[in-house]
């Protein structure tokens, strides 16, 4: 609950990103790889141009699905399991 914290990650929960070197802060797993990648992926390998439509939708797909889907699930059966 450190207001340094909160300011990067309102709902205070990692993961949480500052990026030093513009300013910009995100929270949220999925924000933060298409952040990265179009930052920082100037070859867009992991996530393609958007003038490859096709490519980059089922990227976008699968990222929005391991956020949604996959990812909370498994939080939850860590979060009983122990």
């Amino acid at each position: 609950m450190a207001p340094e914290f909160l300011k990067v990650s309102p709902n205070n929960k990692i993961p949480a990103l500052e990026d030093r070197s513009t300013g910009v802060t995100l929270f949220e797993s999925g924000a933060i790889l298409m952040y990265l990648a179009d930052q920082y992926d100037t070859d867009h390998t992991f996530l393609p141009a958007v003038t490859d439509a096709k490519a980059r939708a089922e990227v976008l797909s699968w990222v929005i699905w391991s956020c949604a889907s996959c990812n909370p699930a498994l939080g939850q059966m860590v979060h009983f399991y122990k």
